[in-house]
């Protein structure tokens, strides 16, 4: 679960996980628990989300689950609540690049999300409503909303899985919070390079 609101909640749900009738989500939170058993492909657990500090935000409703499946809920809305399923996933890159997942909470007419590397290439482009999981080269980059630019200091590395939360509060005032779902590499791959250098040596030889 992703908060992108400047909300804290209470969540209670069905789910057969511990503590699942006392779970805390402070505003542009994050909550995750990886492994849920499900039978017979797939299962609906139902939930009650209150707010803690805003007023009139209460949901109840259900939400499914499928087997072999990571699945992730959203909390958006720059006005009403509203809660948003996507299909989502903490593996790594199979070629090692970071992975990145923006949430936007972002007003209608703001224009398309991009991500940028300082300086040089644009690596990611799409509408605030797009969720799709896109691998982008390891790197600081820049965070623009439509013309504007919101930050310059969100850092991804090689391997790791990230969910960027993007939430405008006013028309020109935006919170970015960037979320390490999976951690990143503790080594380079570089390091690899000197011991095939010296296998490749030893067959040689």
């Amino acid at each position: 679960m992703y908060n992108g609101r400047n909300c804290d909640y209470a969540f209670s749900t069905d789910l057969p996980i511990e503590n699942a009738t006392a779970i805390n989500l402070p505003a542009y939170g994050y909550f995750e628990h990886k492994y849920i058993g499900i039978e017979n492909g797939n299962a609906t657990f139902s939930y009650n989300l209150t707010s803690i500090n805003c007023a009139a935000d209460a949901v109840s409703g259900t939400f499914v689950m499928e087997e072999k499946t990571a699945t992730s809920l959203f909390l958006s809305g720059t006005g009403d609540l509203s809660i948003i399923s996507f299909v989502d996933s903490p593996e790594k890159s199979r070629r090692g690049w970071p992975l990145m997942t923006v949430l936007g909470n972002v007003q209608t007419g703001s224009g398309n999300i991009t991500l940028r590397e300082k300086g040089e290439h644009v690596r990611y482009n799409q509408s605030g409503t797009s969720r799709e999981q896109v691998d982008i080269p390891a790197n600081w980059y820049e965070v623009h909303v439509g013309s504007q630019k919101i930050a310059d200091d969100v850092e991804v590395r090689l391997g790791g899985v990230y969910a960027l939360i993007i939430t405008q509060t006013t028309a020109t005032n935006f919170n970015v919070k960037n979320i390490i779902v999976t951690e990143p590499n503790s080594m380079s791959m570089l390091w690899l390079i000197p011991q095939y250098v010296v296998i490749t040596l030893g067959e040689v030889s």
